[in-house]
């Protein structure tokens, strides 16, 4: 259904309708009741993932809802026995199946109170929806509020180097997505491919030596009830196309605040820009168009263990470290932790230095900067190890190293080699600077209570690749070309493609000669 602007609605489910809800909760109550349960529908459908795992919340299909916008649509005050009435509502739809809820987490301004998490019934999401219009004045009135504190927020920075609101690369990208559609005609094909590649990926992963028993068996049941998966994943990317659909219906009018998700913000752990297309299936990806005409992804090579190598040679500049770079903090923290080295050689072991020769071969011997630096480190790796795996599980091993916890780590194996031995063959002499990382606190730079000190490693890599990003952002925009941004790269206009790799690739070569742009 086409949104008119100015106006708001909800979907409305055939097993609990609006009528049903004015039964229970009264008039007033109404459209109040209805916006949450159509609130949390759409959260479900952007955050549920039949093919990986995650928390426990969310494996069981659990999304956040701010304690503001459950008190607002279930009620705020209290009844004539002095209980909240969104309190009292909330039992009520919960004893009738409709929803149920849990506390988790913290929250950030209060220390001492847990988060609400929401899950609707599979009855409600797997019900018919129809598009409905709110009636309710007053709370049409507090969602164009939330809405004008939302396009504060998003378009408040209007030129570069503008910080008194607002982030301006972050309102650069909602302006970008508010000009952009997609249209799939054949969705129905797009799903099959999509879980046809879900399926080999899964095939292989089953196969994957580094991975622990329970793992396995995990991957095994999906594909031997591959029917029973392949339904579920059917059924969730029909409902996230629906939802993408009408968010951007919901961008293109100026209705933030009816947006399934917090988009257009910077994730605080890593610095990274969310926009609508963010999380959007592979395979959709190549159907957004702006301005009508095609994308095509241009995206860092190797991006991860290419900031390695770069965070290494960083760091080991020490002391003459540029000081906007982000790397002073860490290089500091490194130094206190190892009372200021023994000696230069010292230093160099624990920073890395013997690790960048590994590199040679790609950047001085051979100037092939298309090979692929995974399969040059496997090959290093098998030859070392005497085991042979696929790339992919190469690539996800090493990756499980640099960022997994101690415990996780502790109990890893491969053939005849423990953690310690892999951590060597994979890391080589950096293993001792990721370990120091591993020790120190970045606390100052991520100021939330589930900081782990095990996840530095992935947080300086990561606030690399975003800075990296920024710069090659403000590239494009300074010379005319539309992006929209994924976490490694870029889609942008196939008839600027070449262009806009030309340009940005001349500017990375005077960054490090280790990264370089390329058309997927």
């Amino acid at each position: 259904m086409k949104m008119i602007k100015n106006k708001k609605y909800l979907y409305e489910f055939e097993c609990f309708g609006l009528d049903d809800i004015e039964g229970l909760y009264g008039k007033f109550r109404k459209y109040g009741v209805g916006k949450f349960l159509d609130l949390v529908y759409r959260k479900t459908i952007r955050k549920m993932s039949f093919e990986r795992d995650g928390d426990l919340l969310r494996n069981e299909g659990f999304v956040y809802v701010s304690k503001g916008d459950i008190e607002r649509y279930l009620g705020n005050g209290k009844d004539k026995d002095g209980e909240y009435y969104w309190w009292k509502i909330l039992k009520s739809l919960s004893s009738r199946g409709i929803i149920k809820y849990r506390r988790g987490g913290l929250n950030k301004f209060d220390a001492n109170k847990m988060l609400w998490f929401i899950r609707i019934s599979d009855d409600l999401s797997n019900s018919v929806k129809t598009k409905r219009e709110i009636e309710d004045k007053n709370l049409i009135k507090w969602m164009d509020k939330k809405n004008g504190e939302k396009v504060e927020k998003w378009l408040g920075v209007k030129t570069i180097g503008d910080k008194k609101k607002g982030d301006w690369l972050v309102g650069y990208e909602l302006n970008v997505c508010k000009r952009s559609s997609i249209e799939i005609d054949d969705l129905e094909g797009v799903i099959d491919y999509r879980i046809s590649n879900k399926i080999s990926e899964l095939e292989d992963k089953s196969k994957w030596l580094w991975l622990s028993k329970k793992q396995k068996e995990g991957i095994l049941d999906k594909l031997l009830d591959e029917n029973k998966w392949v339904d579920g994943l059917k059924i969730e990317y029909r409902k996230k196309y629906e939802v993408l659909l009408e968010d951007l219906e919901y961008l293109k009018s100026g209705e933030y605040y009816e947006l399934s998700d917090d988009y257009f913000k910077r994730d605080k752990f890593s610095g990274r820009i969310y926009n609508i297309y963010s999380n959007t299936i592979r395979e959709y990806r190549k159907y957004i168009k702006i301005d009508g005409e095609d994308l095509v992804e241009i995206d860092f090579k190797n991006s991860i263990i290419c900031q390695l190598f770069y965070m290494i040679k960083l760091l080991l500049k020490g002391s003459e470290l540029e000081r906007n770079t982000i790397l002073n903090g860490v290089y500091m923290e490194l130094d206190k932790l190892n009372k200021g080295y023994k000696s230069d050689d010292d230093r160099d072991i624990r920073l890395g230095f013997n690790y960048l020769s590994r590199w040679d071969y790609i950047l001085d011997g051979n100037k092939d900067l298309e090979k692929d630096y995974y399969n040059f480190l496997l090959e290093e790796f098998r030859l070392s190890s005497g085991v042979s795996i696929s790339r992919n599980s190469f690539k996800d091993l090493l990756f499980v190293i640099l960022f997994g916890s101690e415990k996780k780590l502790k109990s890893m194996r491969l053939g005849n080699n423990d953690y310690g031995d892999l951590e060597s063959l994979l890391l080589g002499d950096s293993k001792f600077l990721i370990r120091d990382l591993k020790k120190i606190s970045l606390f100052s730079w991520y100021k939330n209570r589930g900081y782990k000190k095990y996840k530095n490693v992935s947080m300086i890599l990561f606030r690399l690749e975003r800075s990296l990003m920024d710069v090659m952002s403000n590239i494009m925009i300074k010379n005319g070309f539309d992006y929209i941004s994924l976490f490694d790269g870029f889609m942008v206009k196939k008839s600027e493609v070449k262009e806009i790799e030309r340009i940005l690739n001349g500017r990375l070569e005077n960054v490090d000669k280790v990264f370089r742009l390329m058309v997927k």
